[in-house]
């Protein structure tokens, strides 16, 4: 993957998995409003086969790298109405950090030259 993974790939990929997912492209047109509640909804499931990967643009969210990049969600806090995100990639050296879930959605929806599409 030398220019990068895109969003459809990685979708396509866990369909040959076997892994039931569902890709959603942000544009900046739409609001967070599907995004928030999908994170309420998946982290109400107890029982580990929900899960949520964003695709995003780093510097977007005021990180250090001129990437876009893939981190899992492993918690939504509503009260602060804020992510939980992982980020186990080698070269950023913060490893977990709590996102608003409007930064993230910003950060989601920021256009992919090399893919030709939103991220999401």
């Amino acid at each position: 993957f030398k220019s990068g993974f895109r969003i459809y790939e990685l979708s396509n990929t866990l369909t040959k998995l076997n892994c039931k997912n569902e890709m959603n492209i942000c544009k900046p047109s739409l609001n967070c409003k599907k995004f928030r509640n999908d994170c309420k909804k998946i982290f109400q499931c107890k029982n580990g086969r929900k899960g949520i990967i964003v695709h995003y643009y780093m510097k977007a969210l005021g990180q250090p790298f001129d990437v876009d990049h893939f981190s899992p969600i492993c918690a939504y806090h509503e009260a602060s109405d804020r992510i939980l995100l992982l980020d186990p990639w080698l070269y950023n050296k913060v490893n977990v950090c709590w996102v608003k879930i409007e930064d993230m959605f910003k950060a989601m929806a920021t256009y992919d030259k090399i893919g030709d599409t939103f991220r999401g």
